[in-house]
């Protein structure tokens, strides 16, 4: 079972918490369960009523927010409108919480079983052994999820990085490093340190035992994840088998799975082990603005984060760009001259083709109560930096839009 399978199965298991017959059917009785005990639908449940509760005994805010939802969702089976309600939050926030407290719920459970991995061996491959430092591991790398939850991957500039770092130990042992690259730059919801440090565990792994031939990297991408094969050419199996290897291949597991990436191993001609992780959608936000230099410090705000910014100056394409781009959000400058900011707001608002995506209102002007009563989701007062920016693209693309009178 991979870390993205793990979720689902917990997500199943807390919708049926009260209903043993069907806990009885879920994988994670199997999974949970200690070796050699039988599986027991009241253990899973208990478990799981437990780390629900332990989320509570953590200290902040955050964590206080995600023990109300997962009690009120799944401990007395609210639904998700009779837990907005009670916390006072929209549908769409609720959600997007509600999937932050199932991966905190998630982290606690996969540290504590500790997965098996995901590959395909041949039969009588010695295990993994134990890495040592696992639980720092992972309590590192559930630091930094909390911490830079916003922050993506461009994947190949952390990929060249690690192979920057792993080239003095190619020279040392005589491996010649190939890598392709991807046909436009792609993110991946895995912190750059995490990710960069996965390419570099798995590279660390294999180039003492390639034998002075040349290790390839394959990059690939799909509509939903990135893989990045590694393999040694013209080298027999017998380098997949080392200890160390194995070790290698546990840690970036690690470092991997609390973002639904993982690492399959592959025997045969050649070898092959596979880095797989998400492929980040991108949220793209309309940038309406006459001042060409707002356009390139947005875009500089946004890179490596889930949000592309469509920019024009002239308002009289809005709407012909939101549908075309199909954007998520709106950020709208007032004073400009081909078209004043008002009567944009009041188009956008009242077009069947927008009127369902949410505006902020950008402009140095002091008319944060005009832009609300207006129509406005948000208002962003000029200047303003990355933080506040970004944190207001986050709390303008989980706001719900109201109907215009």
């Amino acid at each position: 079972m991979n870390r993205k399978q793990f979720v689902a199965s917990l997500r199943t298991a807390l919708m049926q918490l009260d209903d043993l017959q069907s806990l009885a059917k879920n994988p994670l009785l199997s999974f949970l369960s200690p070796t050699g005990k039988e599986a027991n639908p009241v253990a899973l449940q208990r478990l799981l009523l437990e780390t629900i509760e332990a989320v509570r005994e953590k200290s902040g805010a955050l964590t206080e927010r995600y023990y109300d939802v997962l009690y009120y969702r799944y401990q007395e089976q609210l639904n998700q409108e009779e837990v907005a309600f009670q916390l006072g939050v929209s549908i769409r926030q609720l959600r997007r919480e509600q999937n932050n407290a199932i991966e905190l719920l998630a982290d606690q459970l996969w540290a504590q079983f500790e997965p098996a991995i995901g590959r395909t061996l041949h039969e009588g491959q010695p295990r993994p052994h134990a890495v040592n430092g696992v639980g720092e591991i992972q309590k590192e790398v559930a630091r930094l999820r909390h911490e830079l939850r916003t922050e993506l991957s461009q994947v190949e500039v952390e990929l060249q990085k690690a192979l920057t770092d792993a080239s003095a130990l190619a020279q040392r042992y005589q491996v010649t490093l190939q890598v392709g690259s991807l046909a436009a730059p792609t993110l991946t919801p895995v912190p750059p340190p995490v990710l960069r440090q996965a390419f570099l565990v798995l590279l660390t792994a294999i180039i003492p035992r390639a034998g002075g031939k040349t290790l390839v990297v394959s990059p690939s991408v799909s509509a939903s994840e990135l893989r990045f094969v590694f393999h040694v050419r013209g080298a027999t199996a017998e380098w997949a088998r080392h200890e160390e290897f194995l070790v290698g291949v546990r840690t970036a597991v690690q470092l991997l799975a609390p973002f639904h990436g993982g690492v399959v191993v592959q025997e045969g001609e050649p070898v092959t082990v596979a880095i797989t992780t998400p492929k980040m959608a991108s949220t793209p936000i309309l940038v309406i603005d006459d001042n060409p230099d707002a356009h390139q410090l947005f875009r500089r705000y946004v890179d490596q984060t889930r949000f592309r910014v469509i920019t024009t100056g002239d308002g009289r394409e809005a709407i012909a760009l939101a549908q075309s781009q199909r954007v998520e959000g709106l950020i709208l400058d007032i004073m400009m001259p081909d078209l004043d900011g008002w009567d944009l707001l009041s188009q956008w608002r009242h077009h069947p083709a927008t009127r369902h995506i949410p505006v902020a209102v950008c402009t140095i002007l002091p008319q944060k109560e005009l832009a609300q009563v207006l129509g406005a989701t948000l208002f962003i007062q000029k200047p303003v930096g990355q933080e506040d920016f970004l944190r207001a693209l986050e709390q303008l693309t989980a706001t719900p839009v109201k109907a215009p009178y």
